[in-house]
Parts: C-alpha cells; structure tokens; sequence
C-alpha cells in the first residue's frame, strides 16, 4: 500500500506541474485549473502510482494528459475556452483598438456592467489573483462554487464581447 501525504506531495510539486502546464497553454488561469485537477486526479489514482517511476514524472504525465483532454473538449468552439477576457484585454492593449479589437476601456465596461457576484468574482480572479479558495472564503461559499460563478462570469464577458459593434 502507497503512504503519501498529499499535502506534502502538492507543496513538493505543484510550482513544477503549474511551470510544466503554463509552458504548454500560456495562460495562468488555465494553468492553475489544471494543476489543481492534476493533484486531484493524482490523489484518487494514487494506487496506479509505480514507486519505481518518479512521482514527479508522473504528475506531468497526468497533467499533459488533462490538458490533451482540454484542448480535444474545447478545439471546435468558436471561442475557445480557455481564451480568456484577459487575452483580448492584451490584443486590445497591443493594437490599440485596430485589427477588430474592442477597446480596454471597452472591455471595462462589460466587466463592470455584470450583475453581482459575477463583477466581483471575475475582478477577484482576474484583477487581483485570488484563488477559488480564497474567494470562496470571502463569500462564504465553497470552492466549486467560486470557479462556477467565475467560469459564468467569463462566458458573459466574452458572449458580450462577440457581440459588439467593432
């Protein structure tokens, strides 16, 4: 039977699994959703884990394959979604409103245009880095129900975004 503390297994290795995940998709918030279903996936599969492999091998190994999986969900969506507010946000900071992209200040607007606690919760996650936990702390609501509310708020975001005039 394989004795391995969690915890101590997600303080050894997430920095590397969030590093090896943002190398490969670039974007942070995605990068941080699927080290945190890395570590989950690793936890209730951790019987299949060979102790002669390297543990952090391993992880990598599920991480890439939770990203495969993303990208394969995602690949025939018009918006792709892990193409976040934050994308367009740099695009219209670049271009400075050419190449059809809305304005930041344009983009602002929208966000500060949602009905609470959509506002807060994307401002929360995207302005000032919190994490689920930690918004949902503040809310005093659990952790799924920060990453839903935030995942809401960016489709809102980027379905209003689809339809402005450009």
């Amino acid at each position: 039977m394989i004795t391995i503390n969690l915890d101590e297994m997600y303080k050894e290795y997430s920095k590397m699994v969030y590093a090896f995940l943002y190398s490969m998709c670039k974007n942070r918030h995605l990068a941080e959703d699927l080290t945190q279903d890395t570590f989950l996936k690793a936890y209730k599969n951790i019987e299949k884990y060979d102790e002669n492999r390297k543990m952090s091998t391993w992880l990598c190994e599920i991480a890439k394959n939770l990203y495969i999986d993303h990208t394969r969900k995602h690949k025939n969506k018009e918006i792709p979604d892990d193409l976040l507010v934050s994308e367009t946000l740099g695009k219209a900071e670049e271009n400075d409103n050419t190449d059809n992209y809305p304005s930041v200040h344009d983009i602002l607007k929208l966000v500060h245009s949602l009905d609470e606690p959509y506002k807060e919760v994307f401002l929360l996650r995207y302005s000032m880095g919190f994490s689920y936990g930690e918004i949902a702390d503040l809310f005093g609501e659990k952790e799924g129900w920060a990453r839903l509310v935030y995942y809401r708020s960016r489709k809102m975001i980027q379905k209003k975004i689809k339809e402005m005039p450009i």
